[in-house]
């Protein structure tokens, strides 16, 4: 899969937060960053050639660092995601 830009909504306990994801992939190994609410938050982790994918990193917000861990699907013209977090777990979809 070619690196993409995806236009992202991520359905948090305050509504849906829109944002993108700039994901760049290495032969599996996928980078990348979830820029939501105002910040550019680092993450790592793999793709296979199904377009399962699975990755972790923290969002930032004004008060804490909250980290997750990312599960579901990307290709270069959608993402559907997982984000789980120790106490929650969120939805994110997005379209290139």
């Amino acid at each position: 899969m070619a690196d993409c830009i995806y236009n992202i909504s991520l359905k948090t306990l305050l509504g849906a937060k829109s944002g993108t994801i700039e994901l760049f992939n290495r032969d599996g190994v996928i980078t990348g960053f979830l820029n939501i609410l105002g910040k550019h938050n680092a993450f790592k982790g793999t793709l296979d050639n199904n377009g399962v994918c699975s990755f972790s990193g923290n969002i930032v917000t004004l008060v804490q660092s909250i980290p997750y861990v990312a599960k579901g699907y990307a290709d270069e013209k959608r993402i559907d995601l997982d984000l789980i977090c120790k106490r929650y777990k969120f939805h994110l979809t997005g379209t290139v």
